[in-house]
């Protein structure tokens, strides 16, 4: 478990268990949660040979519709999501 996964459980735990104190807290958690998520690397989603988000299901084909990153870290500019073209066959 990498530093990303062992906060998005840290933020899960603190919600199930009761340390939520407010409604304001409970949606910076969410936020967080949400912010975090992205981070993690996912292979884009494939349909009929054109490449997806694979949390907002945008257009991301080769290196349409994103944004400049190093390498082949890409983000998707529907979600802000880390795409990592490499992992396309």
């Amino acid at each position: 478990m990498n530093n990303i996964e062992r906060a998005i459980e840290y933020f899960y735990r603190q919600m199930e268990s009761g340390n939520i104190t407010n409604d304001n807290q409970q949606k910076h958690y969410e936020i967080a949660i949400d912010a975090l998520e992205k981070q993690i690397l996912k292979k884009p989603k494939c349909n009929n040979d054109e490449w997806y988000c694979p949390s907002c299901n945008e257009f991301i084909r080769d290196n349409e519709c994103m944004c400049d990153a190093p390498e082949n870290d890409k983000y998707c500019t529907g979600c802000g999501s880390k795409a990592r073209l490499e992992l396309i066959d």
